[in-house]
């Protein structure tokens, strides 16, 4: 039987040396390379044509997430498995919105590792049961919009009106605003909220 082609991307040296090891207990897989998660992965599955990716984007959160649907909108009919650490409905949820076919945390036995390599082959979803169910419409993060998610993670990073205006090239009056419109948005009112949010979406790392 022919062997699976695959490829890692991630930017975790040692968990992709880990996922490579478990991976090649499968003799039905040939891992062909491991790459950071960007450009570097668009150039060799260029050269390589793998046929499945395999995702591994740590704390990285959202941002993770955005970096690996470039790549996936380059290669939208190559097939694409998550292993995350976050489960939260809203990382599974924007994860299946960018393409990946299937999602399994760190802690997912390996026996379903098989399951979601045959799904995603056909084309279609495998969630671990260990994930949460997802519900059919959009929880109120994803009803942000990109620039109220950047005022909120720099919120969370503890960033004054002033710094966050900064950052993102806005005037004070204009971040008073976004910042009032996604407390409204998410129905949170205070900073603290906001942090626990944005720690949950991976958006900041627990100890941010």
């Amino acid at each position: 039987m022919k062997k699976l082609r695959v490829i890692i991307a991630n930017d975790h040296t040692l968990v992709s040396a880990a996922i490579r090891a478990f991976l090649e207990t499968n003799q039905q897989m040939d891992v062909l390379a491991s790459v950071r998660i960007g450009p570097e992965t668009r150039q060799l599955i260029a050269r390589k044509r793998p046929d499945l990716l395999f995702l591994y984007l740590g704390q990285r959160g959202y941002e993770g997430l955005e970096r690996a649907e470039k790549v996936l909108k380059s290669y939208p009919r190559l097939p694409s498995i998550l292993l995350t650490v976050n489960k939260s409905n809203e990382y599974v949820a924007k994860a299946l919105h960018i393409g990946v076919k299937g999602v399994l945390p760190m802690t997912a036995h390996p026996n379903e590792l098989e399951k979601a390599v045959r799904a995603a082959r056909r084309g279609n979803s495998y969630l671990s049961p260990e994930l949460p169910k997802l519900a059919t419409t959009k929880t109120p993060y994803e009803k942000l919009t990109p620039r109220q998610r950047s005022v909120l993670r720099l919120m969370a990073e503890g960033k004054s009106t002033k710094d966050v205006a900064r950052s993102l090239t806005l005037s004070p009056k204009t971040v008073e605003f976004h910042r009032a419109r996604l407390m409204e948005r998410l129905g949170i009112y205070d900073v603290a909220g906001l942090v626990r949010l944005a720690a949950r979406v991976g958006l900041v790392s627990i100890d941010s």
